[in-house]
């Protein structure tokens, strides 16, 4: 029987899937599923996309850093977007997801407790400290706006499917 700590310490932990199932990870990835990158902060990425030059930064500059799961979820980041880190025919760093499209990254949680969730990087010893591990992450379908999210859990050694809320993609009356 599961004494009043664990099933508070049951519940702060499905609450905090539950948030993170927010993420929309898809963001930050290529299609093969790996993680772009990213430049250091929002003036930096406006520099790059509009052509100005500000820290030395332009459509030239390479994004700086590799993005994490943590990077996406937390509000530190929020409206970045993921760019590739090989320049196109024109010298230049283009975003993984079309400007047009919803690219930017949308997490509200603090950078700690992101890091605690699902750690800083995907290597073995991030994943040992980490809680959770990023499976799998179905973003938003076209036609339902249905997600979902697989996580393993790396202290039960057990998985955890989280389904996110429904996104209508069509205007109702």
């Amino acid at each position: 029987m599961k004494t009043n700590k664990q099933i508070i310490e049951a519940l702060r932990d499905n609450a905090e899937l539950a948030w993170a199932a927010y993420g929309f990870f898809d963001r930050g990835e290529y299609d093969d599923g790996e993680l772009g990158y990213r430049y250091e902060d929002n003036k930096n990425q406006l520099n790059a996309k509009n052509g100005k030059e500000h820290n030395n930064i332009t459509k030239a500059t390479p994004p700086q850093y590799k993005i994490t799961y943590p990077d996406i979820l937390t509000g530190e980041y929020k409206d970045l977007r993921a760019y590739h880190n090989i320049p196109d025919n024109n010298g230049e760093y283009q975003p993984i997801k079309p400007f047009y499209k919803k690219s930017k990254f949308q997490g509200d949680m603090n950078k700690e407790q992101a890091r605690q969730l699902l750690g800083d990087d995907k290597s073995i010893n991030q994943i040992r400290k980490a809680k959770y591990t990023l499976i799998h992450h179905i973003p938003n379908t076209t036609i339902s706006g249905f997600s979902a999210t697989l996580f393993y859990d790396n202290c039960a050694k057990n998985y955890t499917l989280v389904f996110r809320g429904i996104e209508s993609t069509k205007e109702t009356a």
